[in-house]
C-alpha cells in the first residue's frame, strides 16, 4: 500500500472451472497452457492431474499464482461436476 492509502497491487482473483470431464479439460489446457501447472504436474500429464484432484482435499486442482489475460493474478481452479 502506498503512503497515500490507495494499493498499487490489483490482487487476487480466484477462478473456479467447473467442467464435466476433468481428464479432457486438463489435456487441452496442459496443450495450451502448461505454464499453469508445476513442473511435476507437466511431467505427470493430465492423467495425474485428475488423479490428484479426484483422491485429495477438497477434489480441485489448485494452481495459485497464474496470470490471466485481464492483467489481474488469479488463481486456476478445476472442479469435476459429477461427484
Amino acid at each position: 500500500q502506498s503512503s497515500n492509502g490507495i494499493s498499487s497491487n490489483p490482487g487476487m482473483v480466484d477462478i473456479i472451472i467447473a467442467t464435466e470431464n476433468s481428464h479432457d479439460w486438463h489435456e487441452r489446457n496442459l496443450q495450451c497452457h502448461a505454464e499453469h501447472y508445476s513442473s511435476v504436474a507437466r511431467i505427470g500429464g493430465p492423467k495425474f492431474v485428475t488423479w490428484l484432484q479426484k483422491n485429495f482435499g477438497a477434489k480441485l486442482y489448485f494452481h495459485p499464482f497464474v496470470d490471466v489475460d485481464i492483467n489481474l493474478d488469479g488463481s486456476d481452479n478445476v472442479e469435476e461436476t459429477e461427484i
